[in-house]
This record gives C-alpha cells, sequence and structure tokens, in this order.
C-alpha cells in the first residue's frame, strides 16, 4: 500500500509539473495536501522535561498542531498504525510519550483538507477515542 501511495503522489507531482492549467492546479493541490510530515521542536524546561511544539509541514510551511506538550514526540510507520487504532487511510500519525502518558496524533485527507486527529493514552489504562484536534485547509 505504501508504495502505491508513493506512486500516486509522483504521478501527481509529474502530472502538477507538466502542465499549466485548471486541472493541474487541482492536482497540484492535491498532492501538496498528500504530502503532510510532522516536525517537532523539543526543549527541557527548568524541570528537565521534554517541552514540545508539534507541527504538520504541508507544501513546505509549518502549521503548529501542539504547543508546550511534555512528551517526547516520534513518528508512527505506516506498519505500526494498526497497533496504534491509526485508520489505514492516514497519511501521517506520530505518537508523544512521557513518564508513563502521552497521545497519539494522525491526520487524514478530505477533499482539500487536512484533519488532525488525537487521543490521550495513558500507562496501564486503555486508550480512548480518537477526537477530532485541527482543520488544516489548502487556502492558508
Amino acid at each position: 500500500m505504501w508504495r502505491r501511495f508513493l506512486s500516486l503522489v509522483l504521478l501527481a507531482v509529474l502530472t502538477a509539473a507538466s502542465g499549466v492549467n485548471a486541472q493541474g492546479a487541482v492536482k497540484k493541490a492535491s498532492s501538496i495536501l498528500a504530502e503532510a510530515t510532522w516536525a517537532f521542536d523539543t526543549h527541557e524546561d527548568r524541570n528537565g522535561y521534554p517541552r514540545t511544539n508539534v507541527f504538520l509541514v504541508v507544501g513546505g510551511r509549518r502549521v503548529l498542531v501542539r504547543r508546550n506538550v511534555i512528551a517526547q514526540f516520534t513518528v508512527v510507520a505506516p506498519e505500526d498504525y494498526r497497533s496504534h487504532s491509526v485508520p489505514a487511510t492516514a497519511i501521517a500519525a506520530c505518537q508523544g510519550w512521557w513518564a508513563g502518558g502521552g497521545e497519539d496524533l494522525y491526520v487524514i485527507r478530505r477533499n482539500q483538507q487536512l484533519i488532525v486527529f488525537i487521543r490521550y493514552i495513558d500507562e496501564g489504562i486503555e486508550p480512548g477515542r480518537f477526537r477530532r484536534l485541527k482543520v488544516i485547509s489548502s487556502s492558508r
């Protein structure tokens, strides 16, 4: 599935680059939205806790998703989505964890929007349900 996704993204980028027309512009916008990755800015606070700003990088633009979270974040690989209850249609997922608690985040694409979902997790307790956290429009 991952290879198919990458092939579709590559095809969309090549198609958008090959011509300047309305259809190409739509394909270009779709490919930009399909290319979302995480970026984490982490520093230690005065108590030694990791404080992280979580960004979604979309088309070269960094969009702040979570501010000053006490956690270390890592990207969740697509092959691990199932174990994190992330849908296979997600285009990116990550997890933040610190001292027995944290959060899972994932992103899906709907039309010309990216929708970020979050759930909180605690050690020894069944994780809660995901809820919508943020909507990112292609026009921003």
